[in-house]
């Protein structure tokens, strides 16, 4: 997307309340919001502030609105091996924009725990996705936002 700011990073010890507040604010100023991350605490407090972001501006703002969150995975080049091999690393990026009415209350189609296989959980989603253009997800803690 087009974004008139860089993206906000989260980090594993961010301050999601915070982080929460700087979401809102940016989808506020400019219609939609990006999110950097890397490692599964630093992801999960990206999810977890928007989230809490998308329900303060769905009760502060009026109207029915939520953000729709759409992750990327992005490789950046990190550093050099020892070996003179370049090294990436993947990053999460979450593209956040608000949407026209109530988010769905049915219950997720997919469960994620630190334990789920990330290829069987990969094949439910596509299955969904295939099925009715979209999927939902759930997942609780750190690592089972990893997957």
């Amino acid at each position: 997307g087009v974004y008139r700011s860089e993206p906000l990073i989260a980090k594993r010890d961010s301050n999601v309340g915070l982080l929460a507040g700087a979401i809102a604010k940016r989808v506020q100023l400019e219609g939609a919001c990006e999110v950097d991350a890397v490692g599964p605490a630093a992801s999960y407090c990206a999810i977890k502030s928007a989230e809490i972001a998308s329900r303060y501006l769905a009760e502060h703002l009026g109207g029915d609105r939520h953000l729709a969150m759409l992750p990327e995975k992005r490789m950046v080049s990190q550093r050099t091996a020892p070996s003179g091999r370049p090294t990436e690393t993947a990053m999460l990026r979450l593209h956040l924009w608000p949407l026209p009415g109530a988010p769905d209350a049915t219950p997720p189609e997919v469960f994620v725990a630190k334990e789920t296989n990330p290829g069987a959980a990969a094949g439910l989603v596509a299955q969904c996705v295939e099925g009715r253009g979209s999927a939902s997800v759930s997942a609780m803690g750190e690592q089972a936002m990893s997957k």
